[in-house]
């Protein structure tokens, strides 16, 4: 019995000693990596903000950031919508996945604040205490950070939070005091985001955002353009996706499996810029940090390799070649009299 029982014991350890390695393996291009994913709008016409969020949760759990490392802020008014002819769906293409399901949210409703939002950024555990799901970066020097807003922004140098009070914008200025105020905690090793907003190159431009606090940020468009969605299903009335987010999104997780894993961020830039730049809508930009761009892109998405047999001849969808039934561009086509100033 003695033996019997030593010999399942190290059977048993054997099992967990090689999913641990096996875990480890395929998990190690994505580690010390956090992600948070902001939907900075609401209502029904805003549709393709919080279906971006979704993907984008999707992509970096399949590139094996885990679930722990990644915090969405979502409004979460779409998916059970009066309006949405399928409740519980959204959809971020045309005939696309559910990229709804499965997706926790750790912010929601008028917890999708501005100041929550910075908090949680900072790791400010306390601050949110009995808001959401508490969840905050508890990132090191480390840790990558990525940041994806997706949402509404001004002129002035702005973006939206849907129920921040009577204090909904965070503007430019304040959100780079805050990454220096990070960086001098020595409290992440780089940060990279991606902004899609109307006038989202206002945020960072005149030099607002520095060159040596580690921080790159892609933005939609300059000061001066507007942010278009795309896949604009007439059947339902807004669109399913952003232009820019499509782009980065798709390429991201349709790109060759080697080109995923080495590929830098200044390429995987250049053929979001030439994507979205080719439509005559947006023309990408890029502030602050320009060293990041030549790390790889995998050290902010994640990466781990797909054993598929798709996978050496994967293609990326181009955008100029979708069905013009779904490409019809919308500019947030409804916007409240009160919202007018902002796009």
């Amino acid at each position: 019995m003695f033996l019997i029982s030593w010999i399942l014991s190290a059977f048993f350890i054997a099992i967990v000693f090689s999913a641990r390695i096996s875990e480890n393996k395929t998990s190690k291009f994505s580690q010390n990596i956090w992600a948070v994913l902001v939907a900075g709008s609401h209502k029904w016409m805003r549709y393709r903000h919080q279906s971006n969020v979704c993907h984008a949760y999707k992509i970096l759990r399949e590139n094996g950031i885990p679930k722990e490392c990644i915090i969405t802020f979502m409004y979460d008014d779409i998916a059970y919508n009066s309006e949405n002819p399928e409740p519980g769906v959204i959809r971020n293409e045309p005939n696309g996945t559910n990229v709804y399901e499965g997706v926790p949210i750790d912010y929601s409703g008028e917890n999708v604040r501005k100041d929550v939002f910075l908090d949680v950024i900072q790791g400010y555990k306390m601050k949110v205490k009995g808001i959401g799901s508490e969840r905050v970066v508890f990132s090191t020097n480390k840790d990558n950070i990525l940041i994806f807003h997706t949402g509404l922004g001004g002129h002035g140098g702005m973006i939206e939070f849907p129920d921040s009070g009577e204090d909904t914008f965070l503007h430019g200025y304040q959100l780079v005091t805050t990454f220096k105020q990070m960086h001098s905690r020595n409290s992440y090793k780089n940060i990279l985001m991606y902004l899609e907003s109307s006038h989202s190159g206002a945020m960072f431009g005149n030099g607002t955002l520095p060159h040596n606090i580690n921080v790159l940020a892609i933005t939609a468009g300059g000061s001066d353009e507007d942010t278009y969605g795309t896949y604009c299903d007439m059947t339902i009335e807004p669109c399913l996706a952003g232009l820019f987010s499509f782009a980065w999104m798709n390429y991201a997780e349709n790109n060759p499996d080697g080109l995923r894993k080495s590929q830098s961020v200044f390429d995987h830039f250049d053929y979001v810029r030439d994507a979205v730049s080719n439509t005559a809508k947006e023309h990408p930009q890029l502030y602050g940090d320009w060293n990041i761009g030549r790390l790889p892109i995998s050290q902010f998405i994640g990466y781990q390799h797909r054993d598929t047999p798709s996978s050496k001849t994967m293609k990326t969808k181009l955008i100029s070649d979708a069905s013009t039934d779904h490409l019809t561009f919308d500019k947030d086509a409804i916007i409240a009299a009160d919202e007018a100033h902002v796009e």
